[in-house]
């Protein structure tokens, strides 16, 4: 059973309209005029989503906590991924950096956790940057892709853009899915945007269609 939490309306909806500025600076790329201003926006923008995040996020422990919810044990996640079944779950995260770079820059990186295995997959995904921006130009497609093309070719304008995304955070979790006939996505970040069902296969198919 899910309950709503007090007070989570608001701090979700920062979080919604942080993260669409985030994503569309990425997909509007720099100005023309004063191309020296991008990157500062931008910048600025991703701290904004991640403040937004957190302030979600530490709404959420604090309200759980006043609740004295007992943690659930990984042992008890796993008794509950049904037969057949997976979990993903995404996390942003800062890579420990080193040099120029010592903070560490925002990277994605997936759990997976499988029915009978006791054992969770970690695959890192790369650079939240580049992955931020696929989802950006995917949303991007999906949102004004039909008004921008010419007729006929929308839907494969969406396809490149989507196989770019499939590739991306998709494919690289198929080594861990083998004969697995559902699985439970718990999203992060930017991707929360994404619908995973409507992804492009290199086959001609989408992602729902597999199964």
């Amino acid at each position: 059973r899910l309950a709503v939490e007090p007070g989570v309306g608001p701090l979700t909806a920062d979080h919604r309209s942080a993260a669409a500025r985030y994503a569309t600076l990425l997909v509007r790329g720099p100005d023309a005029d004063h191309p020296e201003r991008h990157r500062p926006m931008l910048e600025q923008a991703r701290l904004a989503m991640e403040a937004a995040e957190r302030r979600l996020s530490e709404h959420s422990a604090r309200v759980q906590a006043e609740r004295l919810t007992p943690q659930v044990a990984l042992a008890e996640v796993m008794s509950a991924v049904p037969r057949r079944a997976a979990l993903v779950a995404f996390a942003s995260y800062r890579r420990f950096g080193a040099g120029s770079d010592p903070a560490g820059s925002p990277s994605y990186l997936a759990y997976v956790l499988r029915a009978g295995q006791h054992d969770v997959a970690v695959v890192p995904l790369g650079a939240a940057t580049h992955l931020d921006s696929t989802i950006a130009r995917w949303s991007d497609e999906a949102a004004q892709g039909v008004a921008r093309h010419m007729p006929g070719r929308s839907e494969a304008s969406y396809r490149v853009a989507g196989s770019a995304l499939r590739r991306a955070l998709w494919d690289p979790l198929l080594p861990h899915l083998r004969n697995v006939d559902r699985v439970f996505v718990v999203p992060d970040g930017a991707i929360n945007l994404v619908s995973f069902a409507t992804l492009p296969l290199d086959d001609g198919r989408y992602l729902l269609e597999k199964g």
